[in-house]
């Protein structure tokens, strides 16, 4: 039978989508109408439904409708019961304690990366991200490892517009990044020097699901703190941790 999607049931979870990705986070009806090419009339009785559940806010000082209160209820009742997400969790904060630098991980969404989860580095001076954050897969070595399996045709697909720079160290040439992308696949390893932002560089490794790059793990290092002895060091770290996380990520996506 050919999956068939409910109107306003997928509009409720565009609503949500477009809020939790939005740089502002708060929108009015006209702006939320316009991103999902929908009509206001329609949205009206659905936003209205969401805020008196609180799963929306809404301002009537400057009519701006947010994620409300009870996304945060729910967020948290899933971790709670998720025993595979708290050992995730915990393998990544041992990287991030033991190389005192950001661990994140991350998916493919189209051509960007999703930050799934994140431990700070201890130190004081640390790289910014946070879950849900989404950042251009070309420009950061998260997304260039979890690209590495693509073809030229799947990678064209993914770029039709091409590679828009984040930094003047950002590859801009889709064939200088199929090369890279190749080279990431034969060494196992993806890094990342200054393209998504200036004096970070990145090293990432694949996590595999059935055999498939589904995930990726990164640790990010502010320039000043970075070796090529600690780069090394940071990757023999991933990598004995690899093999464990995918176990609980094999886990995790059983029980999603």
């Amino acid at each position: 039978m050919e999956a068939t999607s409910h109107r306003s049931t997928q509009r409720v979870l565009d609503i949500l989508t477009f809020l939790a990705q939005s740089e502002q986070h708060t929108h009015t009806l006209a702006e939320i109408a316009l991103a999902l090419d929908a009509p206001k009339s329609s949205l009206f009785p659905i936003l209205q439904t969401m805020t008196s559940n609180s799963v929306l806010n809404y301002n009537p000082q400057t009519q701006r409708y947010s994620l409300g209160i009870r996304i945060f209820e729910i967020g948290m009742q899933y971790l709670q019961s998720n025993n595979s997400y708290s050992d995730i969790s915990r393998e990544i904060r041992h990287i991030a304690q033991t190389s005192l630098e950001t661990c994140n991980l991350g998916e493919l969404i189209g051509n960007e990366v999703c930050y799934l989860m994140k431990e700070s580095s201890p130190e004081t001076i640390r790289m910014f991200s946070a879950p849900g954050k989404r950042m251009p897969a070309h420009s950061t070595a998260l997304g260039k490892v979890l690209l590495c399996e693509k073809t030229w045709d799947e990678l064209k697909a993914l770029f039709p517009n091409g590679l828009a720079p984040v930094t003047n160290r950002t590859i801009t040439d889709l064939e200088t990044l199929f090369r890279q992308l190749k080279f990431i696949r034969e060494q196992g390893y993806g890094t990342e020097d200054e393209e998504n932002e200036l004096s970070v560089q990145c090293i990432a490794i694949p996590l595999r699901i059935d055999g498939h790059i589904r995930y990726a793990l990164s640790v990010s290092i502010p320039k000043f703190r970075y070796t090529a002895e600690k780069g090394e060091q940071i990757l023999r770290l991933l990598l004995e941790h690899q093999s464990k996380i995918e176990a609980f990520l094999s886990a995790w996506n059983i029980t999603n």
